[in-house]
């Protein structure tokens, strides 16, 4: 009989002290062969102020019950009585794997909280990451990874000869398997990984850019201002949402290969003085900030200003702008000329909120970005900023839609204006990034000797395309979308002063059924329109 089977505590007490019980369930490791019961040791660290360890080595538990496939470990941690009632609030804890040769494995999953009893007592048992052992097949096989980290070469914020590559995830518990370089590919790869698992298992993972320590030093010819090499380098892909990547556990030899761009960025997405029209581009964010009147903050037009708050660091970094940190910490601090660079204005009351932001090049096309709202300026800096947190929906991601020719040349337009967004308090719309095989049949670098407007692309489309129109001349454009039966469904531009030159719009048709839609610009005296399809 076990002592679970019984009323018999486990431990036996101490009277100075607060005797806590822990029990862990490895039966999914042991499986998998993450854990091997032979040489491997089962540890619990946590907090000084009651583990000894200071989440250090120490504190191992010893083998308990098994049944079928559930294999336990377990143990008693103490801590003296006056020290114990002293911790105020709850601490944290977590399982460990320790292994002969010193090499420890944690717990991916997040820290453990516990609240501190009086008295002794028994920790509920839970599954090592809170995975319980499996009735699948126990696959061994091999992992392979691919990425290729040309847009941070094209910003010069990558030098293969000093900075490193890996990838990390719950499949290594988020430790580091470096890449080698593909002179040929010109990728990294990491090849025929050794891994076994249960099929059916969803594995998260990112890539890591480890730059090298002389990048920190403003002394040194590798010095990159704004980048610190220490714990900076995850990626952020935006064709997750910024979440974890992610991969399921096939029944088979090998997984398939892995291939991939580092933040989900291509090469092609680079943006220089000599791709884009003219040297220089400006884009155009819109935002209908009504919802934002029924938050539990609610937004107040006539005191509270709006922000664009840049996140992703390399668009940031290429265009002068701060980081804002979490709650915006770090934009309390800014200048005013950078706050007032990136605040939105509303000119014409309708609550769409809208900033215009000229580019540093070379800079790249994807922005991840939240919304704030507030009054920086005021005695205690408050703003209200939506999204946040590590999964998917945490930020807004846009990307400027480039222009490509017959041989596959990208170019940019001198103006982009992205779709319209609204606010929402989380859960934040990200956008697929272009297809840059897209052909369109603008012409875009080099003089525009009249006006046009182009057919979009792509067309067909679902859900968004793009429309580019041609300005020999300033003017005041506007462009909008009719039905078959002449009913305005969308006002693209209304009125808008735009410079000579070519210049591109991104055209989301989410709302709308599938159809034959007529899009139709006014600019000076210049009148045009052209048919476009949406299928759904």
């Amino acid at each position: 009989m076990n002592w679970y089977e019984t009323r018999m505590a486990p431990f036996t007490s101490e009277e100075d002290s607060v005797s806590l019980f822990f029990r862990v369930n490895v039966g999914a490791q042991a499986q998998d062969g993450s854990f091997d019961p032979e040489t491997f040791k089962v540890g619990v660290r946590g907090a000084g102020s009651f583990f000894t360890n200071d989440w250090g080595t120490g504190d191992f538990l010893e083998k308990g019950g098994q049944t079928g496939d559930n294999l336990f470990y377990e143990g008693v941690v103490r801590a003296q009585k006056d020290s114990a009632a002293a911790i105020d609030g709850s601490i944290n804890y977590k399982f460990v794997f320790e292994a002969a040769d010193g090499t420890v494995t944690w717990e991916s999953t997040p820290d453990r909280p516990i609240t501190i009893p009086a008295q002794d007592s028994t920790v509920h048992w839970v599954f090592f990451n809170n995975t319980p052992p499996t009735d699948a097949v126990i696959v061994n096989t091999t992992l392979s990874f691919e990425v290729n980290v040309g847009i941070l070469e094209g910003l010069n914020l990558f030098n293969s000869s000093i900075d490193t590559v890996s990838v990390r995830g719950t499949f290594n518990s988020w430790g580091e398997n470096r890449m080698n370089f593909n002179q040929v590919l010109g990728t990294y790869e990491a090849n025929n990984l050794p891994y076994t698992k249960a099929e059916g298992t969803e594995e998260k993972y990112k890539y890591y850019i480890k730059w090298d320590a002389r990048r920190d030093s403003s002394e040194s010819e590798f010095f990159l201002e704004g980048i610190q090499s220490a714990n900076t380098g995850w990626e952020e892909p935006g064709v997750t949402g910024g979440a974890d990547r992610t991969f399921t556990v096939e029944n088979k030899d090998n997984q398939d290969k892995l291939s991939e761009f580092y933040n989900g960025v291509e090469p092609e997405a680079l943006l220089t003085a000599n791709n884009v029209e003219s040297g220089a581009i400006s884009v155009t964010f819109s935002i209908d900030m009504s919802p934002a009147l029924q938050h539990t903050t609610p937004f107040v037009p006539a005191s509270d200003s709006v922000f664009l708050f840049v996140d992703t660091p390399f668009f940031a970094l290429t265009n002068g702008i701060t980081v804002p940190g979490d709650t915006g910490e770090n934009f309390i601090t800014t200048s005013d000329a950078e706050k007032e660079r990136l605040q939105f204005t509303d000119g014409d009351g309708d609550m769409v909120y809208e900033l215009t932001l000229d580019l540093v090049l070379p800079t790249l096309n994807h922005i991840g970005f939240r919304i704030a709202y507030g009054e920086p300026t005021s005695a205690d800096g408050s703003l209200v900023v939506n999204g946040g947190g590590f999964d998917a929906g945490r930020r807004y991601y846009q990307y400027i839609s480039p222009q490509v020719d017959a041989q596959g040349n990208v170019t940019w337009a001198s103006s982009f204006t992205f779709p319209e967004l609204t606010w929402k308090a989380s859960d934040l719309p990200w956008e697929t990034p272009p297809d840059y095989q897209t052909v369109s049949n603008e012409e875009v670098i080099g003089g525009v000797e009249s006006f046009r407007l182009n057919q979009n692309y792509p067309n067909p489309f679902n859900p968004s395309t793009n429309i580019s129109f041609n300005l020999p001349n300033a003017a005041d454009v506007s462009l909008t979308v009719y039905n078959v039966l002449g009913q305005r469904v969308a006002t693209l531009l209304n009125n808008r002063k735009y410079t000579s030159g070519s210049h591109t719009l991104s055209f989301d048709a989410s709302n709308l059924a599938s159809g034959i839609y007529i899009y139709r610009i006014e600019a000076g005296s210049f009148v045009s329109q052209k048919r476009m399809t949406l299928i759904k």
